[in-house]
């Protein structure tokens, strides 16, 4: 009996901190989850070997989940009542979904091209040219990411509060404004607190830019 009164009351808890959780920090918190999980569908694929067509449709494959896994956690906030939030979290799945087709798009090519071997290697130019797109479009959409996540912050500030005609609020708490940035550096580490670099790949940077801007000096909603 009093273990069960001990997890009804963390439950309780649980609920009533969910609840009280500002929408822009809910948004915020899938945002991390949704390029943390980006990360790792990279970072494995990267990590998997392409020279086995099965190994290779394997890591494909998992990548193109990883993927729609991500744009889960956005997709959720399509209809939130919040324009600013809607509106920047469309943007971002459109993206996400625009990639994770391109990854199906080249599944499916190199199925036809492993179908037929013989057509593709009396092609091998076109076969090369074909893949070198897949390959092409797929960077030029990754480089979008930090336009996207533009977005997002701007979905993070109280529009309705000014000083000297500026924006100087956000519409997270004090303890909000600090969970996300150790989410931050949690899913992708210390380095982003060193801003953003020249080279960088568009996941980090989208995440180092994501951080300068939580760190910039706003005044947290619940601050005078």
């Amino acid at each position: 009996m009093k273990n069960f009164v001990i997890l009804f009351v963390i439950f309780l808890l649980c609920v009533f901190q969910a609840s009280s959780q500002t929408e822009a920090f809910k948004f915020g918190t899938d945002v991390i989850w949704s390029l943390q999980l980006c990360k790792i569908a990279d970072d494995r694929l990267k990590a998997s070997s392409l020279d086995d067509p099965v190994l290779m449709m394997k890591a494909l494959l998992v990548y193109g989940s990883g993927i729609k896994q991500a744009n889960l956690f956005i997709e959720a906030h399509h209809e939130n009542q919040d324009t600013a939030i809607s509106s920047s979290a469309e943007i971002l799945s459109n993206l996400l979904a625009a990639i994770e087709q391109n990854n199906k798009s080249l599944i499916a090519f190199i199925e036809e091209s492993l179908n037929e071997p013989e057509l593709a290697l009396s092609k091998k130019g076109t076969w090369t040219r074909k893949l070198s797109e897949h390959a092409a479009e797929s960077e030029e959409l990754w480089r979008l990411l930090p336009v996207a996540i533009a977005g997002v912050t701007h979905a993070l500030v109280d529009k309705e509060s000014t000083r000297d005609n500026k924006l100087y609020r956000l519409r997270i708490t004090k303890s909000e404004l600090k969970q996300l940035g150790n989410k931050l550096t949690d899913a992708f580490g210390e380095k982003i607190k060193e801003g953003p670099k020249a080279g960088q790949f568009p996941l980090e940077a989208s995440a180092t830019m994501l951080y300068k801007f939580l760190n910039q000096g706003w005044k947290p909603s619940d601050s005078r």
